[in-house]
C-alpha cells in the first residue's frame, strides 16, 4: 500500500455514471476487487481526513492508468461528489492498493460473474483480466434504475458475454451448472437469495469455486476505525484488511 497524487486524464459522463480516468507514473499493480481511497488534493481541511473508496478498472493498452465509475444517485452525487466532479487535470490524493481482490483459480476456463449496478467496476475489472487469459466469461447483471447497456458496452472486451436480468436469482438456475467459477459483487441480501443455489456446488467442488466481495462503508481503509467489521466464517474480519472478497462458503448469512 502506498500514498501517491494521480491526475484525472478525462472525465466524462456515462450513462447513469461518471467514469474519471486516473493516471500516475507509480500506480500500483491493482487487482480485480482491490480498492483505492481516494479524495482531492484541493480537499478543505474538514474533508482532509475522509477518502471515497473506489473500485478501479485498470487500462488494457495504458499503463499505470486506470478508470473508475462513479454512481449518480438520484438525489444528486453519492458521498463520493468531490471526487466525482473531478474534471481533466485535477490531482487526487490516492492510497492503494486497499483490501484482497478476486483470484482467478488456475484450472478454470469459465467463469460466470454476478452483480448488481452499483457494484460493476470490481466485475468488468475481472472481465477484462479474464479475458486476457483466454478464458470465457459471462456476466448476469440484475437490472436497476440506471440504464447498463452503454456502461457495459463501452466498457467489457468484445468476447465478454453479459445479459441484463431482471433478478439474479431467477436467473441463475439455467447457468449454474456452466462456470468452473463463481464471482459476485452485490449487496449482502441479493447473496441471500443466491446462498441455496450457489452454496451446494461449492461444497462439491474444490475451494474459491465461488467468491463474494463484501465491502460496507470504509472510512479507514487501514483496519483502524473498525467500521467495516463483517462475520466470516464465524469470527469477525475487518474488510478493508482481510477482504473486501471472501470465499462464499465463509459468507454468514
Amino acid at each position: 500500500m502506498k500514498q501517491l497524487l494521480a491526475t484525472v486524464t478525462a472525465a466524462e459522463p456515462l450513462a447513469a455514471f461518471h467514469l474519471l480516468t486516473i493516471s500516475a507514473l507509480d500506480l500500483p499493480q491493482l487487482r480485480a476487487g482491490q480498492l483505492m481511497l481516494a479524495r482531492p488534493r484541493t480537499a478543505h481541511l474538514r474533508e482532509s481526513y475522509l477518502r471515497v473508496p473506489l473500485f478501479p478498472i485498470p487500462s488494457i493498452t495504458a499503463p499505470n492508468t486506470c478508470s473508475v465509475l462513479i454512481v449518480r444517485g438520484e438525489e444528486g452525487w453519492t458521498a463520493a461528489e468531490t471526487v466525482a466532479r473531478s474534471q481533466a487535470g485535477d490531482e487526487l490524493d490516492i492510497v492503494a492498493p486497499v483490501g484482497n481482490g478476486f483470484t482467478l483459480e488456475g484450472g478454470a476456463r469459465r467463469v460466470l460473474l454476478l452483480g448488481t449496478p452499483s457494484w460493476l467496476a470490481p466485475l468488468i475489472a475481472l472481465a477484462r483480466e479474464a479475458a486476457q487469459k483466454q478464458v470465457e466469461v459471462t456476466l448476469l447483471v440484475e437490472r436497476g434504475p440506471y440504464e447498463l447497456a452503454p456502461v457495459l458496452g463501452a466498457l467489457l472486451p468484445v468476447e465478454v458475454e453479459y445479459e441484463i436480468v431482471a433478478n439474479l436469482a431467477d436467473s441463475l438456475k439455467p447457468v449454474l451448472m456452466w462456470p468452473d467459477q463463481i464471482c459476485a459483487a452485490a449487496p449482502a441480501e441479493t447473496y441471500r437469495a443466491l446462498w441455496e443455489q450457489i452454496t451446494p456446488l461449492g461444497a462439491r467442488a474444490r475451494s474459491a469455486f465461488a467468491q463474494a466481495m463484501l465491502a460496507p462503508p470504509m472510512a479507514c481503509g487501514f483496519g483502524v476505525c473498525l467500521s467495516c467489521a463483517v462475520e466470516i466464517a464465524g469470527h469477525p474480519r475487518l474488510a478493508c484488511v482481510d477482504g473486501p472478497v471472501f470465499d462464499w462458503a465463509d459468507l454468514a448469512l
